[in-house]
């Protein structure tokens, strides 16, 4: 039983996913993200390829979707990052960086990333659809 609880932990939490998904922003493919990034970075073979095409799921929204039928440099540019973002981050984990390098471990600074991150996306945006 022992042995199984994980799995049946997953099943319930793609489940629960599934079935709120019209409430989540990332709906199911974000919920299963975590266990596709998890299994390409134990495992390898096609899990990175599945984990990439997971992100670009969770991001292919109706605006993204609607663009991609003449797609501009920002879609592209997209759907780079999100095919790019798993292999670009296993590299990262598996890569060691040199010692003037250090990133210090995870903690408090982090909460300041997410909003930074999105003023970088909401200035690329605007450079790129500047006229």
């Amino acid at each position: 039983a022992r042995r199984h609880a994980p799995l049946l932990l997953a099943a319930l939490l793609a489940l629960t996913g599934a079935a709120l998904r019209e409430r989540l922003t990332y709906g199911l493919p974000g919920v299963l993200l975590p266990a596709l990034c998890l299994l390409a970075l134990q495992r390898g073979g096609p899990w990175p390829l599945l984990a990439s095409l997971d992100v670009l799921l969770a991001n292919l929204g109706p605006r993204l979707l609607g663009a991609l039928a003449a797609p501009q440099p920002r879609d592209l540019l997209i759907v780079a990052a999100c095919l790019g973002a798993v292999p670009l981050g296993l590299w990262l984990l598996r890569t060691p960086l040199p010692a003037r390098l250090h990133v210090p471990a995870v903690g408090r600074w982090a909460y300041f990333f997410y909003p930074l991150h999105m003023l970088a996306i909401a200035a690329a945006d605007r450079l790129l659809h500047a006229h």
